[in-house]
């Protein structure tokens, strides 16, 4: 019998919005180096010119505690925050703050040793340009440095969940699901590219889950963030007209999603601090 994925790690996707809409996307926040980070894909915050999508971005972040009806919101000025990005790769991070830890927990025991529901709790002390629009209710996740794995732990047909926001899907005003939170894809890894540091896996993604988390059931048994949502793949679908020269094309989500491996994360965050 497999093990259920912790419920801390169904919390670490959070819904980013710029300039009220004008682009939506998932991502997650990352404690590294005594810093945390919002680490996301590259293209929600940018355009295909490399510039920014607006300059208020709007980061939407539950808690764990499914009794916590209150999100923790906060709001950033992205045309003073520290943004770091990758000239190869579809990641970018939002320098958010620093990590201060909080009395009384455990900060030094390995995570695996850890028996507690929130593991290594800090509180974030904000950039300047960071602002809190609603505390929220519970405690906001951030992906632990330790709770990440890299590509050498990514193997094929191993449990992989996709988290994040598919803002796409159906129609807001029908109300098929709650938009403002998370939904939750379970899959397989489909493939390993180690020459690009990306992996594919059989879960379809849609617009709005870009910059998500995808959490793998390792070898080992743990449950670790090994990549983020970068595009679906698609695949093509002509017809000819029997009159006339006359081709369409189609272009469709084949239901697999190129992610972008944590080693290219972990890389940009570590030369950040060098």
């Amino acid at each position: 019998m497999s093990r259920r994925i912790p419920q801390d790690n169904l919390a670490y996707a959070v819904l980013l919005s710029i300039n009220e809409g004008k682009s939506f996307g998932s991502g997650f926040r990352m404690k590294a180096h005594g810093s945390n980070y919002l680490v996301t894909a590259k293209h929600v915050l940018y355009d295909r010119h490399d510039q920014l999508y607006g300059e208020t971005l709007v980061i939407t972040c539950h808690s764990p505690n499914r009794a916590a009806t209150s999100p923790l919101i906060m709001q950033v000025d992205l045309d003073k925050a520290t943004i770091l990005t990758s000239s190869k790769f579809d990641i970018a991070a939002v320098l958010l703050g620093r990590n201060e830890p909080i009395d009384g927990h455990d900060h030094t025991t390995s995570l695996k040793k850890l028996n507690v529901d929130v593991k290594r709790p800090t509180k974030l002390v904000g950039e300047s340009y960071v602002s809190l629009l609603q505390p929220g209710v519970g405690e906001a996740v951030s992906v632990d440095i330790e709770a990440t794995g890299k590509l050498n732990s990514v193997s094929l047909a191993n449990d992989v969940y996709l988290l994040g926001y598919p803002t796409s899907l159906g129609m807001q005003q029908s109300q098929y699901y709650d938009f403002s939170k998370p939904l939750v894809r379970k899959g397989i890894v489909a493939g390993v590219d180690e020459t690009k540091s990306t992996f594919v896996i059989d879960c379809p993604a849609y617009p709005g889950n870009s910059g998500g988390p995808v959490v793998e059931h390792c070898t080992d048994g743990y449950f670790r963030v090994t990549g983020v949502v970068s595009k679906y793949i698609p695949y093509e679908t002509k017809w000819h007209s029997n009159r006339g020269d006359i081709i369409n094309t189609d272009i469709s989500n084949s239901g697999y999603t190129v992610c972008v491996s944590m080693d290219a994360v972990l890389s940009l965050l570590t030369d950040a601090t060098a």
